[in-house]
């Protein structure tokens, strides 16, 4: 018996040869990228999914998958589709909740959505039943929060919605998210960080869940999507013609290429004028180029461009950087404009939004945040609940960072972060530490994971800004400190930056005028609050 396990420990192995054609071959499958770090979980997948089939070696289990690819017989080719379902069920993340990004859906709800149906409106569209349309894509659904969530903020936007022909069609690669998403059953985790009147609202208790209301649900229709490798506009399977798309972390799992193809995509399936929203500096911006860029200050939008003259976006709020300090210091609100009236005094989605809105209507001087030594805001003691504190081991990783050895430092945080994905100062400092070793891409993924759990988190704002400069992306670069600022009306850090960033343009004028109200904040500042260097990265070990 002991000979036995012993022969079976062993035929499992993987060598790295073998392990890179896997690699390979799910890249060209489902365009996803396995990074170094995460071989060793790819292997134990592999492994799994080999005794789970009875199989020898882990050579028959690659032969079986590329069955698919080769000239197999059509019961080959079968099994081979059926086991790659299976193993993308293991492969791909799942995780989502409710109004992810907040600062994203009142962006939505407030601005994008309105002016589209507006739009809508105006051009009399009329094509199903003598209703107006409205199409929606989530490009990767999940478990169903976001779709569900575009149908709540529906709700808000459009008092007579019964009266158009919406579709919110729901799309992703793992079957079992998907059997998941159309139950439409949660646990409270998939509600946070939002108060519990949304729940009673749309939801009813079921067994100690909440199930989503029928009326929400009958306007999303899920189906199974390969993005990479299914083509589209594709009018058979409905996808086409879309007024807005969301497509939210998910390239930064994906290879450039794949990423490259599926904007592509994208852009010829949405209807001249519609929109694509994905999470903040996820696609890289020279793949956007034939997109008309919007920026907010809770997001950057693009725009596939109008073939004709449309309703166009109304007026933004005008950006912090614009107003002089001495005008900051007795102004309380620069939030955007409410959602239109509704026939409930206070819906459930303004009651989300509560905890948002107290921060940006807060004093100015009320968040005072430094480049290197954020303080906890409102927002960030809020989201608190779902962070964790971070043991020993991030202490000694931090001492590595501090004394340049940022591969090492790595090498520490990355299985914790993977086994604790809620902790803020180990994700943080990853990205710091690819920053410093010039892997800009990687950095943006881990300032990502920071931004999920702290929104308002200055000092990666700085990071991205910096890493979009140094990629050569200067209108990002200014969006990015602009939302600083957005945040925080004191950061005169951010106005020194943009001042570096106007002069590189040869905009001389606006450049002195941001280094102008950094030395009047900084005038009006304490000595020892006044900010020190900031945080700049770099290609390599140093």
């Amino acid at each position: 018996m002991r000979e036995n396990h012993a022969w079976r420990q062993h035929s499992l192995r993987i060598d790295r040869d073998l392990l890179q054609k896997f690699i390979q071959s799910i890249a060209r499958r489902t365009g996803l990228s396995i990074r170094s770090q995460d071989w060793e979980r790819l292997q134990g997948k592999i492994e799994s999914r080999v005794r789970a089939l009875q199989l020898p070696t882990a050579q028959e289990y690659y032969l079986l998958l590329e069955a698919s690819e080769t000239r197999s017989s059509l019961v080959d080719v079968y099994r081979s589709d059926k086991e790659w379902k299976k193993l993308i069920n293991a492969l791909t993340v799942t995780e989502s909740y409710f109004f992810r990004d907040i600062g994203q859906f009142n962006l939505l709800g407030e601005t994008i959505l309105p002016q589209i149906i507006e739009r809508k409106r105006q051009s009399k569209t009329v094509e199903i039943a003598g209703k107006p349309t409205l199409r929606i894509w989530s490009a990767a659904c999940a478990s169903g929060e976001e779709p569900y969530s575009l149908a709540i903020v529906l709700q808000e936007c459009l008092p007579d919605f019964e009266e158009w022909d919406i579709t919110i069609l729901a799309t992703d690669i793992n079957e079992e998210a998907l059997e998941r998403a159309k139950r439409g059953v949660y646990s409270n985790w998939s509600f946070r960080p939002m108060e519990s009147e949304l729940k009673q609202h749309y939801f009813q208790p079921e067994h100690r869940q909440w199930k989503i209301d029928d009326r929400l649900r009958k306007f999303v229709e899920f189906q199974r999507l390969n993005l990479v490798r299914e083509p589209f506009p594709n009018s058979l399977k409905n996808i086409e013609k879309f007024d807005l798309i969301l497509f939210r972390n998910v390239s930064i799992y994906l290879e450039d290429r794949a990423i490259s193809d599926v904007i592509h995509k994208f852009y010829h399936t949405l209807d001249p004028g519609g929109y694509l929203m994905s999470a903040h500096g996820e696609i890289p911006s020279q793949l956007l180029a034939r997109f008309k860029t919007h920026i907010f200050p809770q997001s950057i939008v693009y725009q596939r461009p109008p073939e004709e003259k449309t309703v166009t976006l109304s007026a933004r709020v005008r950006s912090s950087a614009e107003i002089p300090p001495q005008d900051r210091r007795h102004s309380k609100s620069f939030s955007p404009s409410p959602f239109p009236d509704s026939p409930r005094s206070r819906t459930p989605l303004q009651i989300a939004k509560q905890l948002q809105t107290q921060v940006e209507n807060s004093h100015p001087g009320s968040v005072q945040l430094s480049t290197f030594a954020p303080k906890t805001s409102e927002a960030s003691r809020f989201q608190s609940v779902t962070q964790i504190e971070c043991p020993q081991i991030f202490r000694e990783a931090d001492r590595l960072f501090q004394d340049g050895f940022y591969s090492a430092a790595i090498q520490q945080l990355e299985p914790f972060s993977s086994e604790n994905p809620r902790c803020l100062q180990a994700y943080s400092k990853l990205a710091q530490a690819y920053a410093k070793l010039g892997d800009y891409r990687k950095a943006t993924y881990y300032c990502i994971q920071v931004l999920e759990i702290d929104s308002l988190h200055l000092e990666i704002y700085y990071l991205l800004a910096r890493i979009s400069e140094l990629n050569g992306n200067l209108q990002k670069a200014k969006a990015l400190l602009k939302k600083i600022i957005y945040i925080d009306p004191n950061a005169s850090e951010a106005y020194l930056e943009l001042s570096q960033l106007y002069q590189k343009e040869g905009k001389i004028d606006k450049s002195h005028k941001m280094r102008q109200n950094a030395i009047e904040l900084l005038q009006l500042m304490p000595r020892h609050q006044q900010p020190q260097i900031q945080i700049r990265v770099g290609t390599g070990e140093g």
